[in-house]
């Protein structure tokens, strides 16, 4: 890190859901994550003007997940929200990634009770990355989560 930098660890990544109870128990179930806190009910003008809004009603939860965290968002709205991108090339957040030990373990359990991917595992066959497995999901709102097996190259 340079001695300019302002920033600490990565701590936490924000994900607007439609149903928090429904987001949080999927990222629960598959990738471990425990509620750190729950904040409901938040209808505050100087909140809403944080986030760029001119009114703002939520509930949200953090989630741990070792040393980071998700926020996740439910908005109350009285129009119907703009869908999330499925394109990976689009600007903005595209993804969030967790470690697994063996994606395609993890590919065959989740797709045999229902989660949706993009396509099998792939396997980086050469490089800096190769033997590293990846595999791309979808959280019950859209967004896209990715499955890493670091190869050796990648290894933290």
């Amino acid at each position: 890190m340079s001695a300019d930098a302002l920033a600490f660890p990565l701590h936490h990544t924000a994900i607007v859901v439609a149903d928090l109870d429904r987001s949080i128990a999927f990222y629960e179930r598959w990738f471990g994550g425990e509620v750190e806190v729950i904040i409901r009910d938040v209808d505050d003008p100087q909140v809403a003007q944080l986030h760029g809004l001119e009114a703002a009603r939520f509930t949200l939860a953090f989630m741990r997940f070792g040393p980071t965290r998700l926020e996740l968002f439910q908005f109350e709205r009285d129009d119907a929200p703009a869908p999330v991108s499925d394109r990976a090339d689009d600007f903005g957040v595209r993804h969030v990634c967790f470690e697994v030990s063996d994606v395609p373990a993890a590919y065959e359990r989740m797709t045999a009770e229902g989660v949706t991917f993009s396509r099998p595992p792939y396997t980086v066959p050469d490089g800096d990355a190769s033997g590293t497995v990846l595999a791309f999901c979808f959280d019950p709102d859209g967004a896209r989560v990715e499955l890493l097996q670091p190869g050796p190259g990648m290894r933290s």
